[in-house]
């Protein structure tokens, strides 16, 4: 069982990307206990350790978005953290 799976059919790989514009990731989810922003924000910290230019963009909102906003801010990265809010 692998919870949260995404089918890669939908994606292409990128060919030439601007260098001038920072990298994005993105995760879009209901911000509740399980769908693993812990680990995200963890992992997210480590990448910005390395690539300060780096960002995240997070679509949702939960029960767990207050927690998680105050984890990112725990972990330094919340100047890099784009909450964007329930997305239709």
């Amino acid at each position: 069982y692998i919870p949260n799976l995404v089918n890669e059919c939908f994606f292409s790989p990128v060919e030439k990307r601007d260098s001038e514009q920072p990298f994005t990731f993105f995760s879009m989810a209901r911000l509740v206990e399980g769908k693993g922003f812990p680990e995200l924000l963890k992992a997210f910290a480590k990448v910005l350790e390395k690539h300060p230019a780096v960002r995240l963009r997070i679509g949702g909102d939960g029960e767990e978005k207050n927690r998680l906003q105050a984890l990112a801010h725990q972990q330094d990265v919340s100047h890099a953290v784009e909450w964007l809010g329930r997305l239709d």
